[in-house]
C-alpha cells in the first residue's frame, strides 16, 4: 500500500516500472564509484608529486574525454544495444579501477601511469553519461521521460555525494589502493544490477546507423539548427570551466 502511494506521486512516477527501479540502483552504484574516483584522483596525484599543476593535468585527463568523446558516445549509444553497452562500460570501469588498485598496492606508481589510468576512467564516464540518459528514455517512454531523467540525475548526485564521503574515509583508514578496490566493487554492483534488467523497452528501437554516418548526420543537424549549435557551445563552455555533474 505504501509502495503504491509513493509511485502514484508525480515526482516518483517512473519508479512504477520495475526496470527503472533497478536501473536507478545501477546508476547509484556507478556514481558511488565515480564519486570516490573524483576525490581520490586529486589527493593521490598531489600525494605523489606535491604539485598543484600536475593535479590540474590529472583532472584535465579525467575531464577531457567528456568533451572530446561526447558526440561519439551518442553515436555509439544509438548503434549498440544500450543495456549491454552499459554493462561493458561498468565492467571496463571495474577493470581500470582494479589495475589502479594493484599499481598502488604494489608500490608508488609513476605519475604517467596514474594519469593514463585516470584518462581511461574518464573515457568510461563519457560513454556512460550519454548512454544512461538514452536508456532511461527507453525504459520509461516519452510520457515519463522528464521524470525518469530527473530521478536518474538524482541517483547520480546522491551516489557522487556518498562516494566522496566514502572515499575520504577509506583513504584515511586504509589508503588509496584499497579505496580503488571499493571503486571497482561499486562498478561491479552496477553491472550486476544491469544483468537482471529486462530487455523490453517502452520506445521503438532507433535505426542503427553506422557510427560514422551518425556523426555526419549530427554535424549536418548542427549546421542547420543554429539554436542547438549555440546551446551546445554554451554547454561546452560550462562543462570546461565548471564541471556540473
Amino acid at each position: 500500500m505504501i509502495r503504491r502511494s509513493i509511485y502514484s506521486q508525480a515526482w516518483a512516477s517512473s519508479f512504477r516500472f520495475r526496470d527503472f527501479r533497478l536501473f536507478w540502483a545501477s546508476t547509484f552504484f556507478y556514481s558511488l564509484g565515480t564519486g570516490m574516483e573524483h576525490v581520490a584522483v586529486g589527493w593521490l596525484v598531489f600525494d605523489i608529486t606535491g604539485s598543484a599543476f600536475i593535479v590540474g593535468v590529472a583532472a584535465a585527463a579525467r575531464m577531457a574525454p567528456l568533451f572530446f568523446l561526447g558526440i561519439l558516445s551518442g553515436a555509439m549509444a544509438d548503434w549498440l544495444e544500450r543495456r549491454l553497452f552499459l554493462l561493458f562500460i561498468a565492467l571496463s570501469g571495474m577493470a581500470v579501477a582494479g589495475i589502479m588498485a594493484v599499481v598502488l598496492l604494489t608500490g608508488e606508481p609513476p605519475i604517467w601511469a596514474v594519469v593514463v589510468l585516470v584518462a581511461a576512467g574518464g573515457c568510461m564516464l563519457a560513454f556512460t553519461l550519454t548512454t544512461r540518459n538514452a536508456y532511461t528514455y527507453d525504459i520509461v517512454g516519452p510520457e515519463h521521460a522528464l521524470n525518469g531523467l530527473s530521478l536518474n540525475q538524482m541517483a547520480m548526485q546522491a551516489g557522487g555525494i556518498g562516494g566522496a564521503i566514502i572515499s575520504g574515509a577509506l583513504i584515511d583508514l586504509v589508503g588509496p589502493g584499497w579505496q580503488y578496490l571499493a571503486v571497482g566493487a561499486s562498478y561491479l554492483g552496477s553491472a550486476s544490477v544491469l544483468l537482471v534488467i529486462g530487455r523490453s523497452t517502452r520506445t521503438a528501437q532507433p535505426l542503427r546507423e553506422p557510427v560514422l554516418q551518425n556523426l555526419v548526420g549530427y554535424l549536418r543537424f548542427l549546421r542547420e539548427n543554429r539554436l542547438i549549435f549555440i546551446l551546445m557551445c554554451l554547454t561546452s563552455i560550462t562543462e570546461v570551466l565548471g564541471f556540473t555533474h
